[in-house]
């Protein structure tokens, strides 16, 4: 449990609403690991005797992967999570909302996931890392999840 206590808001909710912003943790580890396949790709082109046909083919598929990935992840930048009334809400940055059901809950220090449903039936997953967010506003989210409310 956070060792800082939550105050309760006006409508007896611990948590209302948290806004996503960029993770700069998460653009490290992102870029990283694609630059660290890119060079490991390189490395490998010179030790071994693959075509260049084949380098070439990885590089492509692994810049259109980081480009698809990353335009999916800047869309939920901006974007809110809301609890109200009971019901969990998402707002896109469109200022579109749809209703959501959360499954279930994964907690770890300076992570948290969570598994949703839309109205629809699609999964959101929303994973947030530690800077991603408000940090009060992310304690009072972990732990009214903690909680099991």
């Amino acid at each position: 449990m956070d060792s800082i206590a939550a105050v309760e808001s006006s409508s007896g909710n611990l948590f209302q609403s948290l806004t996503l912003r960029p993770s700069r943790f998460f653009q490290i580890l992102y870029w990283g690991i694609h630059s660290l396949v890119v060079i490991l790709s390189s490395a490998l082109y010179l030790e071994s005797n693959i075509p260049l046909v084949v380098l070439l083919t990885l590089l492509v598929l692994v810049c259109i992967s980081a480009a698809l990935s990353w335009s999916r992840y800047v869309a939920q930048l901006g974007t809110q999570l809301c609890f109200n009334n009971d019901r969990w809400q998402w707002w896109d940055t469109a200022g579109v909302c749809c209703q959501l059901a959360l499954h279930e809950a994964l907690i770890w220090p300076g992570l948290t996931i969570l598994y949703m449903r839309r109205e629809a039936g699609e999964r959101l997953t929303l994973v947030i890392f530690y800077d991603a967010a408000d940090a009060s506003e992310l304690r009072r989210l972990r732990v009214w999840l903690r909680n099991g409310n």
